[in-house]
């Protein structure tokens, strides 16, 4: 009979966290043996007889560890004491991040109970000269901390996307992401005497927040005051997970987040969707 190294103690253990902070502690790359009839089962760092754990998957989540030939009790001790320290506990704090709106964000909004904000850009951002385009603004939210930072950073992108996807489906318009990676193409950057100047250009968005020094990332303390109807407008299914999670119900948003501003955005403005629909 095979033993489980996972603590029955270790509830809402998130699997990617998990195999991060094993990465760190382990080794990689990791090794699979015996495909395809043994494809569920990862071996760290490799296979065979330098193997120290191996890990079995169900849809994505490990839901057993076994020791390997090359198992060190004393290590997964560690180990188990760095799972404790480094997922299982954390302090909470602000993460905030840019996302962009087909709208211009020019108020603020709060979520007394979601602790969700919605910020304009600060003055000196840049801005889009015409009013159809991708529109930045702040998106404030909690998170809690790690004292591992690949953790903390992963925290920081899932709970930003998964934001930023709940509203693209509850508000009016479209809400999306800057690119995770950054794409080339040819682009007109000009026109002069009716000659277009062609360029092999990259994707890329950079601004600074209203915190000096940073772009993104973390604050720690309390979110930055922002209250009132704010001007603007990672899959669905992830939408809604994340909607079931937060404390504020669906009309919190529905409430704050519908006004229009230009008259371009008051003929394309509409009520905004259900996440239930």
């Amino acid at each position: 009979m095979t033993f489980n190294l996972l603590s029955k103690t270790w509830t809402n253990l998130d699997s990617f966290e998990l195999r991060l902070l094993l990465d760190k502690c382990i080794g990689g790359p990791g090794q699979y043996d015996g495909l395809p009839n043994n494809a569920n089962k990862l071996y760290l760092p490799l296979a065979g007889s330098s193997c120290r754990i191996g890990l079995t998957f169900r849809d994505k989540k490990i839901i057993a560890i076994e020791p390997g030939p090359a198992f060190d009790a004393t290590e997964w001790e560690r180990v188990s004491e760095e799972i404790e320290k480094s997922i299982l506990a954390g302090s909470p704090k602000v993460g905030r991040e840019y996302s962009f709106s087909s709208f211009r964000v020019l108020g603020s909004w709060r979520g007394d109970r979601s602790g969700v904000q919605i910020l304009p850009s600060p003055d000196d951002a840049p801005r889009a000269h015409v009013e159809i385009a991708e529109h930045p603004f702040i998106l404030e939210f909690s998170i809690k901390v790690s004292d591992f930072w690949p953790i903390t950073n992963h925290r920081r992108m899932r709970e930003h996307c998964n934001l930023t996807l709940l509203l693209n489906v509850l508000l009016a318009g479209r809400t999306s992401l800057p690119p995770r990676r950054s794409e080339h193409f040819w682009a007109s950057v000009s026109w002069d005497s009716n000659h277009p100047e062609i360029k092999w250009v990259q994707q890329f968005f950079f601004a600074k927040s209203d915190t000096p020094g940073k772009a993104g990332g973390l604050m720690s303390g309390t979110a930055s005051k922002a209250v009132g109807p704010c001007e603007c407008h990672c899959s669905i299914s992830s939408a809604k997970t994340v909607l079931g999670r937060l404390p504020a119900p669906v009309r919190e948003y529905r409430r704050a987040l519908a006004p229009a501003q230009t008259r371009l955005s008051r003929r394309r403005s509409r009520e905004p969707r259900s996440a239930h629909r």
